[in-house]
């Protein structure tokens, strides 16, 4: 399909939404591609679309360059980067109850950035134990958190390793977004007694069995 039709169906697809059509959304986003569904959020009266599919990234990719500039910040072609957009406005808004609400069910996998909002979140109600744990585990080292980041390093630090696995959320420990983890937080991790395997990514499979 030439991409200007494109654009034009990402333009016809978002203004559904906005009017709250989403069968036509649907139908428009056919004509798109068949095999990419459509998600829609409203909050504040902004309509929000994303859309995802299982498979085929590099399509989902060129869509994304596609988007017209001014959709940019009302179309999203990943869950995570919706997720990581609405959340810290959510934060800059002040809107802990909205946060409150759903922040927590997106930490179903690791997300650097996910964890640092959710560690400010925390530090702004007050709960500064679940603040040092998230920003400490997010790699992400600011001048305003450090002094939070460093408390739970050094209970980690001064700790015995199996104090470690009780601490830290379950889906942190999997190897599937062990990638994702930030260069400060392996350099971290490589300073305390926890296994080397925790912060080292899954080589991936040659495909030569010998």
């Amino acid at each position: 399909m030439f991409n200007f039709l494109r654009r034009r169906y990402i333009r016809k697809v978002y203004t559904h939404i906005q009017n709250h059509r989403p069968d036509k959304a649907r139908h428009t986003l056919k004509c798109i591609d068949r095999d990419i569904r459509l998600e829609r959020i409203y909050y504040n009266e902004t309509a929000f679309s994303i859309f995802r599919t299982n498979y085929r990234n590099t399509e989902i990719q060129k869509l994304e360059e596609l988007c017209p500039p001014e959709l940019k910040e009302y179309c999203f072609f990943d869950k995570t980067k919706f997720w990581r957009y609405f959340y810290n406005r959510l934060l800059q808004e002040k809107n802990y109850k909205e946060m409150e609400r759903t922040l927590a069910g997106t930490l179903y996998r690791y997300d650097p950035v996910l964890y640092h909002i959710y560690g400010l979140y925390n530090k702004e109600i007050g709960n500064i134990q679940t603040a040092q744990k998230f920003l400490f585990l997010s790699g992400i080292y600011t001048p305003d958190t450090k002094g939070l980041s460093d408390a739970f390093y050094n209970r980690l630090k001064n700790g015995h390793a199996n104090e470690f696995w009780g601490l830290v959320p379950e889906p942190f420990l999997s190897k599937r977004d062990r990638h994702k983890f930030p260069a400060p937080l392996i350099k971290k991790l490589s300073e305390l007694p926890v296994p080397k395997w925790l912060f080292t990514p899954k080589k991936a499979s040659s495909g030569i069995r010998p």
